[in-house]
């Protein structure tokens, strides 16, 4: 048998059960993100989800060549086989003589030949059925009498136990034989390896056990499960049986389908398997190609360093085409907006902003902005620091010396907020200080030049960490000095000489600015006659 998920219903006399009732803790897959395939499929999910009735129409949508003529006509044909039911009277039968009239009918009417490869629909188009079809039909028939069951779930056999009081009735409605899926190795190792990831498998079992014995002795374990989860039985099973055929295309949307109807570990691996394939092949040049990392991010959320190297790759392949690097912010905000993990956030927004700093590589003033970005996310980062030097320095270099400048290097200091990097600022500032007061020094600004050296003077700390600062520093006092010797003002210059040799002492280019006093020419005239 290929259906590895086999269902059992259990009919008891309880309260009655709610069908299909959405598992609200889960929200690993909305519907919001389902790819449905067909008009029909969206429709009957649709209607189901928001008026929670209409099971019929939902278990019909597996076909994905369903239509709204076709299910009427398949409606009539079980609504018919109801009525036969209630001519017999069925209301008015005890509860055991009321499941063994209709389990009768309904096997007599609609289940013909049984076939593991078949799906609800074909009850009606050919009397094909197996497990899960039967079971979903019975469930129908079930829910219409008001008799209240439930539903279990095995690998292996499908059976029905109708149990009114204390004495049950085993039914059979399938063959319980079972055969193995046939997967190939690289499907098998996946599933293995995501068991293993998972923990669902010891370090023990995995190194002691064929890749084979694992596969199949997970495959062959009996599950419960839960009313609510029938929707998704014939999903998944359709889901492997794509997988089987290598459809990872398809399987992935069928198992995504499953796994909203049944947040089960098992369809989980089916689904996260199939998602590892698509996005191992994704070239993400659609939109749409983020959710498929979004998905991977909800259903494995501590892999941070697997969900980052996808989202590099996903950048990667898009900055190579001049028509494409456009689209990545886009997709970095479409991702962003779908996830709430911190850790994730973090990863993929240092991730982003430090590939488009490297993108600008040739425009370091460009790549300022993103290594501003990327510190806010990670501001010990070494990489992202020294990116973000070199920024710093290549804007002392290129942008005309301004103060508007210091008041850019004051928000940067205010954005980051960080102390490695308010102590990078600083020097920087100390070095504008320097450089906008050599400047007024030339141009003959003494006021506003004293006023940045004096700035200088207050924030600086020895040693010297940058290696222009002292040079510039040396040719700062120079200037200054130098501006006083023109004046003859022997005083002053000695004093900015003394104070530039407290920061480099016994300096040769401070002391020099004494050259520059005006050399006395002495004429003829000049000249003392004995």
């Amino acid at each position: 048998m290929k259906k590895l998920i086999i269902v059992v219903i259990t009919v008891i006399l309880a309260l009655p059960v709610h069908l299909f009732s959405q598992n609200k803790t889960d929200s690993l897959v909305s519907f919001s993100g389902i790819k449905f395939h067909s008009e029909f499929e969206q429709q009957a999910l649709k209607s189901y989800i928001q008026n929670k009735k209409d099971t019929f129409n939902l278990f019909l949508a597996i076909d994905e060549n369903m239509t709204t003529e076709i299910a009427s006509g398949y409606r009539f044909i079980y609504n018919k086989a109801i009525a036969e039911l209630y001519k017999q009277k069925i209301e008015t039968k005890n509860p055991e003589r009321k499941i063994r009239m209709l389990y009768s009918t309904v096997h007599n009417k609609f289940l013909k030949k049984y076939n593991e490869n078949e799906y609800f629909p074909f009850i009606f188009k050919e009397g094909t059925y197996n497990c899960v079809s039967a079971s979903l039909l019975f469930s129908l028939v079930f829910d219409q009498l008001k008799i209240p069951y439930k539903v279990m779930a095995s690998k292996s056999h499908i059976y029905l136990i109708a149990n009114p009081g204390n004495n049950s009735i085993v039914i059979e409605t399938t063959n319980p034989a079972f055969e193995n899926s046939i997967f190939n190795g690289d499907f098998k190792e996946q599933y293995v390896t995501n068991l293993r990831k998972s923990k669902l498998i010891s370090e023990d079992d995995y190194k002691s056990k064929s890749i084979e014995e694992i596969f199949a002795t997970r495959f062959n374990e009996l599950t419960e499960v839960k009313v609510s989860n029938l929707p998704g039985f014939q999903y998944y099973n359709m889901a492997l049986t794509k997988a089987v055929d290598q459809d990872i295309d398809k399987a992935y949307d069928l198992a995504q389908k499953a796994y909203y109807f049944y947040p089960d570990q098992q369809v989980k691996t089916l689904f996260y398997s199939a998602l590892a394939y698509k996005l191992n092949k994704c070239e993400f040049n659609k939109m749409e190609d983020v959710d498929l990392l979004t998905q991977y991010a909800k259903l494995d959320p501590s892999n941070t360093n697997q969900i980052s190297r996808i989202f590099d790759v996903m950048l990667a392949k898009n900055l190579q085409y001049t028509d494409r690097s456009k689209n990545i912010e886009s997709y970095y905000q479409r991702l962003k907006s779908q996830i709430s993990n911190q850790s994730i956030l973090e990863e993929i927004g240092f991730n982003y902003y430090m590939t488009r700093a490297y993108s600008k590589k040739y425009d370091l003033t460009g790549s300022a902005y993103f290594a501003r970005q990327a510190l806010k996310f990670k501001p010990n980062q070494k990489d992202a620091i020294s990116l973000f030097e070199a920024c710093l320095q290549n804007d002392l270099q290129s942008t005309d010396i301004s103060v508007s400048y210091l008041d850019s290097l004051n928000s940067y200091d205010k954005e980051l907020n960080n102390e490695e990097l308010s102590s990078i600022i600083s020097e920087h500032k100390n070095l504008l200080y320097l450089k906008i007061a050599k400047r007024a020094f030339i141009n003959k600004n003494i006021i506003e030049g004293e006023k940045y050296l004096s700035l200088f003077e207050t924030n600086f700390k020895l040693p010297f960490k940058k290696p222009d600062m002292k040079y510039t520093l040396e040719n700062t006092y120079y200037e200054y000095a130098a501006y006083y010797a023109h004046k003859k003002n022997k005083a002053m210059v000695e004093k900015i000489i003394s104070r530039g040799l407290k920061l480099v002492p016994n300096s040769n280019m401070i002391q020099s600015a004494r050259d520059n006093y005006p050399i006395r020419v002495i004429t003829k005239m000049q000249v003392v006659r004995n």
